[in-house]
């Protein structure tokens, strides 16, 4: 049986590798973006991105639910069904993965009168549409044999060919904008990393289970369709309505507003979104794991390992978001200039809504773990219900201030509060347990706004060594002193330490 542990070690590295990746795709190309491409039309690629964001949801919730299922039943040891749910899902996973092309091309004449574009640009808007209508189609076929891979404990392989692919994806990029190509530039990279990380997949989930699995039948099975076609409705439902409440603001801005408010509304966010990110690549890596574990029954050894993952996703959460709350003016005028900045108020509620769906992804993970995908459901809806009108609402009588508004007053009662009571009871928390968290989390808080004021009085950082020097101080003090301040994280954490040092230090000296 593969090392559940080395597994997720292994997958918080290459989902940080790949958002890293991500990040110089965000957030170093996207001055040469507004350099080769007019901000106008590069506004409406973002507000039409989110249209193809929503071809990402043709897996119909399938990928979700095969890592959940793969993962149990092979920690379960049930070799016959996981034949059968390997080929089962693989089959319907690359037939759904067919959709998002055949609806580029359906819908792509009309999507520039959606965003106002006009002329010659407009040819070049629907010609970038369709490739990345295409590029999403490969990357739904990846996800499903990736995702099989990672149930399967080799998050290695998925990681590396993830890796490779975006990084192949980005000197596509790079290549094509110096080449005068424009926005075409930019779906064709992802295009690139789709095509490499689905071919590195298949290649190695098609040899992995005929050399290291030989004792499973891969097959179709018609009795599996009804389980996974049960539970991928409800994911299907989570993913839209999730995708939904967060893709809709730039579309309702360009459609009640302009085009270009969008970039800065993007750019606003640009900093807190990466860095929730940050906090949810390092809890989502357990995912895999803990489902497995789950297929155990281990509940004790799960609710330990949840307990610690709370604490820590939590104190670098409240860490990175009082960071971007005090920096992101400096951020955004040292990346793309200060005309792009959209004032502490849409910063305070972008960090806001970032601090809370940090601690939303966390409930997630575990609840998906266990197999709960309704009730994951259930809160994403509910939030899209209210967020979508709600920032209809607001746009029209605070403009995209009113985007920021209604993302804040959506996650809290919804995605965040629902899952919170959800993932009590999964764990059986006992008040105490209970009390002092929220005690812990309370005191973080303010922790780390006060050193924010405190540093902010004090300082104000002109040029980037300044910025970063700000940045890392500020961090490293609020992480010292909440660290303090938790007794129990603190000795976790130096326990682990020195278990590390025993293993691998001491090791070597003998």
């Amino acid at each position: 049986m593969p090392s559940r542990k080395k597994g997720t070690i292994a997958l918080v590295i290459t989902n940080y590798t790949s958002l890293a990746i991500v990040i110089v795709k965000g957030i170093m190309l996207v001055p040469l973006y507004l350099y080769y491409i007019d901000d106008r039309l590069y506004g409406a690629w973002l507000a039409t991105g989110s249209i193809v964001a929503y071809f990402g949801l043709l897996d119909l919730g399938l990928n979700g639910v095969l890592v959940q299922r793969v993962a149990s039943t092979y920690g379960k040891g049930d070799i016959s069904r996981l034949g059968s749910i390997l080929g089962t899902g693989l089959i319907i996973g690359l037939c759904l993965s067919c959709l998002p092309v055949f609806l580029a091309f359906l819908i792509s004449p009309w999507i520039t009168g959606i965003v106002k574009v006009t002329g010659v640009e407009s040819g070049q808007l629907r010609l970038a549409f369709i490739i990345a209508g295409v590029g999403t189609s490969l990357m739904l076929a990846m996800y499903c044999m990736g995702g099989m891979l990672t149930a399967l404990q080799r998050q290695v392989v998925h990681g590396v060919v993830l890796v490779v692919g975006n990084i192949l994806g980005v000197v596509a990029t790079l290549i094509l904008l110096i080449n005068g190509y424009g926005l075409l530039s930019i779906p064709a990279g992802t295009l690139v990393w789709a095509i490499v990380s689905a071919l590195g997949d298949g290649l190695y989930l098609w040899w992995f289970v005929r050399k290291k699995l030989p004792q499973v039948c891969v097959r179709f099975k018609k009795e599996e369709i009804r389980d996974l076609s049960l539970q991928s409705v409800w994911q299907f439902c989570s993913r839209s309505a999730s995708t939904t409440a967060r893709e809709s603001d730039n579309l309702i801005v360009a459609a009640l507003l302009d085009p270009r408010l969008c970039t800065v509304l993007t750019l606003t966010k640009r900093a807190s979104d990466m860095l929730a990110m940050l906090v949810r690549h390092f809890a989502g890596a357990f995912l895999p794991s803990l489902a497995h574990l789950h297929g155990e029954d281990d509940r004790g050894k799960f609710k330990r390992i949840v307990f610690l993952l709370f604490k820590i996703t939590s104190l670098f959460g409240v860490c990175f978001m009082g960071s971007c709350l005090f920096l992101n003016e400096n951020f955004v005028g040292l990346w793309v200039g200060s005309k792009f900045f959209g004032g502490y108020m849409l910063t305070a509620l972008f960090c806001s809504y970032g601090f809370f769906f940090i601690f939303a992804s966390i409930f997630y993970n575990v609840i998906f773990a266990k197999g709960e995908m309704i009730t994951v459901a259930r809160t994403n809806i509910a939030e899209a219900l209210i967020r979508v009108p709600l920032c209809i609402v607001l746009v029209m009588l605070w403009g995209i201030k009113g985007a920021a508004m209604s993302a804040v007053l959506a996650i809290i009662p919804t995605t965040f509060w629902m899952q919170a009571r959800r993932f009590v009871k999964v764990l059986n928390l006992s008040k105490y347990e209970i009390i002092n968290s929220v005690k812990i989390i309370v005191l973080q808080v303010v922790v780390a706004l006060i050193v924010g004021i405190i540093f902010n009085s004090i300082w104000k950082p002109e040029g980037i060594f300044e910025f970063i020097s700000f940045g890392g101080l500020y961090m490293l003090t609020v992480f010292s002193i909440c660290l303090f301040l938790d007794t129990e994280l603190r000795s976790k954490i130096l326990d682990i330490q020195k278990r590390l040092f025993n293993r691998y230090l001491v090791k070597e000296i003998k």
